[in-house]
């Protein structure tokens, strides 16, 4: 209940009681648990580790669920003051919770969709910093229909859809799970992460030196202006000083062409092949802490799979420097970058051209736990800007697009039970104005906020009838305009997108309800104006200890806004429970939805059906984890209303092990 809950900002004076034991298996990925058992903080600071909360999709956050930490019982005095969470390098605001005995650690406002690194950090005494604990996350949009429970890799099979009939009898064989085995002076594993990233990994140290080697798809983290933040199929080595003043990577990816959304159909098509390094150093021992300089060659072509001819290739790098001062507070990091791109391969018949890109961001921590009313308040600003010249190309980073500028501005502030965000941008292609192609213009604007009101130490109880309530509410505007070429190419345009959504739920423990309503318009030069209308429910309820419901609903029309006639119109109704069948030992869960979508060109049905079994067949002991594995599945029908032989089904079997280290490790 709310009333049971006290929290404070991070930094304050509450310390935690002894918090109870936890229950026997959460279902963490070995992988995420060989991370927070790694090689403990430096001598200088008390050696204890954090633990994230699992989210409720297996190994992956919503947009908008709460990333929490538990902390352990029984922490040094004074701990609390000195920590600080960083979400992508940069200080984030948190709060304390504290439920009963149990002590957490929670970001105040959740993390956009996309891959995060969160890292949980001590100050110690004298200087320096311990690290307590560091974790990949990663945040999706809202499931689509059949999406909720199950593994990303649901969502991969409508690119299907959109193929002749003849290529959709594709079976995925895909599933989330690792294994690690180590030493004292090496570790070896495997980890799969549905089908966006898998390797194998081995990791070894002697003396002064750690390497690392990575078989399969992954992410370099070496992501900037020459390459993307992509997972791709390939190797890597790495090497690394032991006090992590210097770090090495070589690298050879690939990507190899496939069906859209499908990565277990292959098609004869060009090859993309990467090979490149990555260096970065601390090259100052008293400014370890505060400066990062780093550099990035790749060099890359495209193949033809059925000729095994060069089409493209070209080379790239870049040099960027990351700097941190005034307690963190401040933040700046620049990044150039050159590339030569041959179009043809070197086939002679165009000339390699050779650009240039550059970036810049700066970070500012205006206020930090400023105390306003008895609570603290913090404010982040932001400022990112890109320019990627006319001819700049990398391979390892296709998605950069040349003669493109970008800047954006960014606020984030919280107090007390608030949280106020806000994005102001622009983009603008063709920005060196060549006479052959239109300069195309985009600015857009987002606003959100949120309230979720609890009650701090010597604070009175919210009342019972609020329980543990959330108030969401967000805006965004986004204005584009095209103008045409000097030749007179491309046609002027203009248009603008308004979107606005309010949400609201709270919590009761034993149930709760959330409700969302969004409002938007989108119009263009010529009058015409489309309205969206869009409605959400959803509830929670536990029939006794052993059964929970979670109903949910949503429906959205998009009308003409001059004729008031309908052009759009969906909704969907859903149903999930989760069931324990036989205490600590057996669990399951089913989700069904059923859905509708109709417009001018016709009414299409989806219904889908997934559901997990659970098995606790392992309990924890003091020198040994708990073990459990899990059976999930999902089929889902869509069928055109009045279209004869035209029904689809996709279906998933999916065989998960999940393990868990006991408490106090």
């Amino acid at each position: 209940m709310a009333g049971n809950v006290t929290t404070a900002s991070l930094g304050s004076s509450v310390l935690p009681g002894r918090a109870r034991r936890r229950r026997r298996f959460e279902p963490f990925t070995l992988s995420l648990l060989l991370m927070l058992v790694g090689p403990g903080p430096a001598a200088a600071a008390a050696e204890w580790i954090s633990r994230l909360q699992p989210p409720a999709e297996a190994y992956f956050w919503l947009a908008g669920e709460p990333v929490v930490l538990r902390l352990p019982p029984d922490l040094p005095e004074g701990t609390l003051d000195r920590l600080a969470l960083e979400l992508n390098g940069a200080p984030v605001a948190a709060s304390l919770e504290r439920q009963g005995e149990t002590t957490a650690l929670r970001l105040q406002a959740p993390p956009e969709p996309g891959s995060h690194e969160l890292r949980l950090v001590e100050a110690l005494e004298g200087g320096g910093r311990s690290e307590h604990g560091r974790w990949r996350i990663e945040v999706r949009e809202a499931a689509a229909l059949a999406g909720r429970g199950q593994d990303a890799a649901a969502s991969r099979m409508t690119g299907l859809l959109d193929e002749p009939r003849e290529d959709r009898a594709v079976e995925v064989v895909t599933g989330d799970g690792s294994a690690t085995l180590k030493d004292e002076r090496w570790e070896a594993g495997v980890e799969s992460k549905g089908s966006e990233e898998y390797q194998m990994q081995l990791r070894f140290r002697d003396g002064e030196i750690a390497s690392e080697a990575k078989l399969g798809r992954q992410n370099l983290g070496a992501q900037g202006l020459v390459v993307e933040d992509a997972a791709r199929p390939g190797a890597s080595l790495s090497l690394e000083t032991g006090d992590s003043r210097a770090r090495v990577t070589g690298f050879a990816l690939t990507e190899e062409a496939q069906l859209r959304g499908n990565p277990a159909a292959r098609t004869e098509g060009p090859d993309r092949r990467v090979q490149g390094s990555h260096l970065a150093v601390r090259p100052i021992e008293a400014l370890k802490d505060n400066v990062e300089v780093s550099g990035t060659y790749a060099r890359g072509e495209v193949r033809d799979g059925a000729a095994s001819e060069t089409t493209e290739s070209g080379d790239a790098w870049s040099l960027a420097t990351d700097t941190r001062w005034l307690d963190e507070r401040l933040r700046l990091r620049g990044e150039v970058a050159r590339s030569r791109h041959d179009p043809d391969g070197g086939a002679g018949a165009q000339a390699p051209v050779a650009g240039e890109a550059y970036a810049g961001q700066v970070g500012v921590t205006v206020l930090k736990d400023r105390s306003v009313a008895d609570a603290p308040l913090n404010w982040d600003l932001g400022l990112e800007a890109e320019r990627l010249g006319r001819g700049f190309a990398s391979l390892a980073n296709p998605d950069a697009e040349a003669n493109r500028q970008t800047t954006a501005v960014t606020s984030r502030l919280t107090w007390d039970d608030y949280a106020l965000e806000a994005k102001a941008g622009q983009r603008i292609d063709n920005v060196e104005a060549l006479a052959a192609l239109p300069v195309e213009q985009t600015r857009d604007l987002e606003l959100s906020g949120r309230y979720a009101p609890t009650s701090g130490p010597g604070e009175a109880p919210l009342p019972v009838w609020l329980g543990r309530p959330t108030v969401g509410l967000s805006f965004g505007v986004e204005d584009s305009r095209q103008e045409s070429s000097p030749e007179g190419d491309g046609v002027p345009s203009a248009s603008r997108r308004v979107d606005s959504t309010l949400s609201l739920g709270s919590d009761y423990g034993a149930w709760g309800w959330d409700l969302s309503q969004s409002l938007g318009s989108a119009s263009d030069q010529a009058g015409g104006e489309r309205v969206t209308y869009g409605t959400g429910l959803g509830a929670r309820v536990a029939l006794g200890r052993r059964l929970e419901l979670a109903p949910s609903a949503r429906w959205s029309q998009e009308q003409a806004r001059s004729s008031e006639a309908t052009v759009e119109e969906n909704w969907e109704v859903g149903l999930k429970a989760e069931v324990i069948l036989l205490p600590d030992t057996l669990s399951s869960s089913v989700d069904y939805a059923y859905g509708y979508d109709w417009d001018t060109a016709g009414t299409a049905v989806t219904q889908a059906l997934g559901g997990e079994l659970l098995w606790h067949f392992l309990e924890a002991e003091k020198e040994r984890p708990a073990m459990a594995l899990s059976l999930a599945g999902s089929v889902e029908d869509r069928w055109d209303l009045g279209v004869a032989d035209d029904r689809i089904r996709d279906y998933q079997v999916f065989l998960n092990l999940k393990v868990s280290l006991p408490d106090g490790r």
